[in-house]
């Protein structure tokens, strides 16, 4: 039986969020910009007549976009004050 989901951040994710893909567009936008704009570069990117993009993965899509984009922040906390 294929696996139907993922762990990562301590999160469930299903297999079929790209998180690979996410991971690359959120990390070429500054650790500063809002996340009002990680979000919206998500939704622009999610293909619309896509029907594997149903509204529960493109929920996801959104919410890993914005916790990697919070991690990448808190990375960047981390090794500004040296540790």
């Amino acid at each position: 039986m294929p696996t139907k989901y993922a762990y990562e951040y301590g999160r469930r994710w299903n297999v079929k969020t790209p998180r690979n893909d996410i991971g690359w567009i959120v990390d070429q936008h500054h650790v500063g910009e809002s996340e009002e704009n990680i979000k919206q570069e998500i939704e622009r990117r999610i293909p619309k007549d896509n029907p594997a993009f149903t509204e529960s993965i493109r929920k996801q899509c959104i919410e890993y976009a914005l916790l990697r984009h919070k991690k990448n922040y808190e990375l960047y906390l981390s090794v500004a004050k040296g540790r």
